[in-house]
């Protein structure tokens, strides 16, 4: 045996493991140069580097997930758009049968008009989406949606026409069906596009985090009621009270440990380590002592053992900072790395604020450009009198010569001012061509690109989201970010700040006059401003537990503002001598 053992560990010396070199350059050391020549008289393997490919799929992949979240975004939009038009059109029919008025008749009816074209609204963007469906990545994918949102549309065209004829219920059984349509297409088109879990695990990721935030607040108010009474010896009765939100506390974490447990069994197969995640939390959190813990804190707080209450509710308080870590780290496997997500988000809200900004700075300038132009021969004209007259009183023989020179400002003003149309036009030609291959939507008014009401807009050109043709990739982008924001909260602002731009994009559309840049100031770049502020603050908790981060910005209270005063006033003189 040991003969034979020495022996394969002499042919094991011989074995050589050879592969061929991507730039076919072979170093060979100077005793091994016939080893080398026998190696390039073999015929290796040609092996593909298919790196490139499996890059070209993920890219593929990527580009349409990203088109399959913008129609699932759109899908919901229009299903809830629909859901609420049936609410408000059964609204609008009761208050025109109990009109007793004239006045309140009219009133209806105009509600009815504003309602109808709400209808015609949706019905463009029904064809939007259609047309998106359509496109060349998405022809084939989509075929089945792009049928059944044919489907939809007609029961949205059918509504729309019943209410121009004064057929309400035939209007409202319309509109309720298209409804149902698109939010069965969006149920179904979210289970074939994405995770089946995400959407559970955001909830539940919501639901411990305002559990746990509760649970703090809760322990505070406990600790003020014991600060309070062992300074006063009575104290304000709030025990009841707490025992409540205890209480609800306690239904809270059952309906939540139900949920997870529902959400592991689901996940046993598809998403294992989802799964195994979710059951390591509920039993290292031991959800019955939890339970039991919250029951016992409610208790003693009904017979106002407050200290007692405070013991027993420092461990539930525990309980549940565990039951929330492990939900996170659960969601963070299925969404991902939320910091990540609002790094993204934050520079998305950055562009978009950027691109409002400069719309608006941009009708700013053109409304002083026009109003300046408008007053140049006014001012020109009491130029030339100034000068006619003071050329007269020094030398009268030259004052004819001088009327009809300009002076060397004027000559510098027009050419400036000559320089900037130019740049401007030459801007808008710029901007036009480069946007004169995109699919343009046609104005419901049927105006296209020139204004009716004095005359085209070519001297501007498409100057930004609201008054060009980018609105629809704006809008897109601010659907993204509502997707990227863990926070519901976050998720909410975002989706009323795109409902008010909407509804800023549809005025323009309509009526053709330019939005209040005052009223887009204010209802939709400080509220993004405002949002990203607060992405910002979220972003910096992440990144650093121990960091110290300005949560909210709350005015001094009136009593210590003038010890704060007085401190910074001796700071102040301690640092300048």
């Amino acid at each position: 045996e040991q003969s034979a053992y020495r022996e394969l560990l002499k042919l094991r010396e011989r074995e050589h493991q050879v592969a061929r070199s991507r730039n076919n350059s072979n170093r060979a050391s100077a005793n091994s140069e016939q080893f080398q020549q026998q190696l390039q008289q073999l015929e290796l393997t040609q092996r593909e580097d298919r790196y490139e490919t499996q890059r070209m799929a993920q890219s593929q992949q990527q580009t349409e997930r990203q088109e399959d979240l913008q129609a699932l975004n759109r899908l919901r939009d229009l299903a809830r758009r629909q859901n609420e038009m049936t609410d408000r059109l059964r609204e609008a029919e009761a208050a025109l049968r109990q009109a007793r008025s004239e006045q309140e008749r009219q009133e209806a009816l105009r509600q009815l008009k504003r309602l109808r074209d709400e209808q015609m609204e949706a019905l463009r963007d029904v064809d939007d989406l259609q047309q998106r469906m359509e496109n060349q990545q998405n022809r084939q994918r989509m075929v089945e949606a792009r049928e059944r949102l044919d489907d939809s549309r007609e029961q949205i065209r059918q509504s729309t026409e019943a209410l121009e004829q004064g057929m309400l219920s035939q209007a409202i059984t319309a509109t309720a069906r298209a409804g149902q349509q698109l939010e069965q297409m969006r149920e179904e088109f979210q289970r074939r596009t994405s995770s089946q879990f995400s959407d559970a695990m955001r909830d539940m990721r919501d639901q411990a985090r305002e559990l746990d935030e509760e649970q703090n607040r809760i322990a505070d108010e406990m600790q003020r009621q014991i600060e309070a009474r062992q300074r006063s010896l009575a104290g304000d009765n709030m025990s009841r009270e707490l025992a409540e939100r205890i209480e609800r506390q306690r239904q809270a974490m059952d309906e939540l440990v139900d949920q997870m447990k529902t959400t592991s069994e689901q996940a046993e197969v598809s998403e294992p380590l989802l799964s195994r995640k979710l059951y390591d939390t509920l039993r290292e959190t031991d959800t019955e002592n939890l339970n039991r813990a919250l029951q016992a804190t409610g208790e003693l707080l009904r017979r106002d053992f407050l200290p007692q209450a405070k013991e027993i509710e420092r461990r539930a308080g525990e309980g549940i900072e565990g039951l929330r870590e492990g939900v996170e780290q659960a969601a963070r496997n299925v969404l991902g790395d939320e910091a990540e997500a609002l790094r993204l988000a934050q520079r998305q809200l950055d562009e978009l604020i950027r691109d409002v900004n400069d719309e608006v700075a941009q009708a700013a300038g053109a409304q002083r450009t026009q109003s300046d132009d408008a007053n140049e021969p006014t001012r020109r004209a009491g130029r030339r009198q100034a000068n006619a007259q003071q050329g007269m009183r020094d030398n009268p023989q030259d004052s004819g010569e001088e009327q009809d020179q300009p002076r060397p400002g004027e000559t510098a003003g027009a050419g400036e001012r000559q320089q900037a149309q130019e740049n401007g036009l030459q801007r808008g030609s710029r901007r036009g061509q480069t946007r004169g291959n995109q699919n343009e939507r046609t104005d419901p008014t049927g105006r296209g690109g020139v204004r009716t009401d004095g005359g085209p807009r070519d001297d501007q050109g498409d100057r930004g989201p609201f008054t060009g043709e980018d609105f629809l990739t704006w809008s897109d982008r601010l659907r993204d970010v509502e997707d990227m924001l863990p926070d519901r909260d976050l998720r909410d602002n975002a989706a009323r700040v795109w409902d008010r731009a909407r509804a800023v994009r549809a005025e323009f559309k309509r009526h053709g006059k330019e939005p209040q840049w005052d009223l887009v100031k204010s209802q939709i770049m400080d509220p993004l401003a405002q949002l990203r502020q607060r992405v910002t603050e979220r972003l910096a908790q992440l990144q650093s537990d121990e960091a110290l981060v300005p949560i909210d910005r709350d005015p001094v209270p009136d009593r210590f503002a003038d010890v704060v005063r007085s401190y910074f006033e001796n700071l102040g003189r301690q640092e300048n001598p």
